[in-house]
């Protein structure tokens, strides 16, 4: 693509969008057409997890919600679990703590690696691979998972957090792009549960402001919605602000050299792509808006009818 990457001027206008992606920084990232939840909250409500997972959720889970009131050794079996298995909130501030403390993109990677993303291979969220119940061994340095009830709230974030130090202290790393794939590379079950509509927002960004690459732009609009990942109003801010620059760039504010290059067929392709994708996220988000307005206008149901 454009090997100058992002005119300064350009960046200006789009940090309003940017800005709005990053007062999510401490939010967690709700997950695929649910409700958000905050890294560490208790998972009570199953709901929150993707179908094809709620059972293995609710195995974990229930341990720690039945267990027989009597006592071993001076303790009760619930402090017992307690000990065995890290809370969700315990979890979310040591893994944070370790990304915060990384002070290369290959260290972010790592923590990344042997935290986040090991810990959901163990879960074996889609049953074994069949290479590795043969071949694979355990790292003698390889730590025990702290389970779906753990590390599953927490996974959408610590992959947001992760992506967006990338952008934020690692600008020149290719590393943030890797994230989404390594996400599916765990299955089905790893992207359901931790693929989200801020994580696309800021791989959109970094598509943008690290390389102007529309058609990765357009890539991730295409798997957000083949995913099944809703667009929000981050989503149409970012397409009409990079739409925006782009104008300005082709109508010579920024050089006649500049405006040369924004005029590349290429370029041109990847513009009118992005048009349409701005069409596709305003109407979807038209047609939420109206849809919410009339559920919230409707009278409810006590499931009693007259007959008059």
């Amino acid at each position: 693509m454009v090997g100058t990457g992002v005119p300064t001027g350009q960046k200006k206008d789009n940090s309003k969008a940017v800005a709005e992606i990053d007062s999510q920084k401490r939010e967690a990232v709700p997950l695929p057409q649910s409700e958000v939840q905050k890294p560490g909250q208790t998972v009570q409500d199953l709901s929150r997890y993707p179908i094809s997972l709620r059972s293995k959720a609710n195995a974990a889970i229930q341990p720690k919600q039945d267990v027989p009131a009597k006592k071993a050794k001076g303790c009760t079996a619930k402090t017992q679990v307690g000990t065995l298995q890290p809370t969700s909130e315990a979890e979310a501030m040591r893994v944070e703590e370790l990304m915060r403390a990384a002070g290369t993109d290959a260290e972010l990677w790592n923590v990344l690696e042997t935290e986040v993303f090991s810990a959901i291979r163990q879960l074996e969220l889609d049953g074994p691979r069949p290479s590795e119940t043969k071949h694979t061994k355990s790292s003698p340095n390889q730590q025990p998972s702290p389970g779906l009830a753990a590390i599953g709230p927490n996974y959408p974030s610590f992959l947001l957090m992760a992506v967006r130090q990338f952008r934020q202290e690692f600008p020149s790393s290719t590393l943030a792009l890797a994230v989404l794939p390594e996400v599916k590379a765990l299955g089905r079950s790893s992207y359901a549960l931790g693929a989200s509509t801020p994580l696309y927002n800021e791989l959109i960004t970094i598509a943008w402001l690290n390389y102007a690459d529309f058609h990765e732009i357009d890539y991730l609009l295409h798997d957000m919605d083949r995913g099944g990942i809703e667009f929000d109003g981050n989503t149409l801010d970012l397409i009409a602000s990079i739409l925006v620059e782009q104008q300005k760039a082709r109508r010579g504010w920024l050089g006649g050299a500049v405006a040369a290059v924004w005029e590349m067929e290429s370029l041109r392709r990847g513009f009118r792509k992005l048009e349409r994708w701005r069409d596709v996220v305003q109407a979807r988000l038209e047609a939420d808006a109206v849809r919410q307005a009339h559920e919230k206008d409707a009278p409810e149901e006590d499931g009693e009818y007259s007959i008059i």
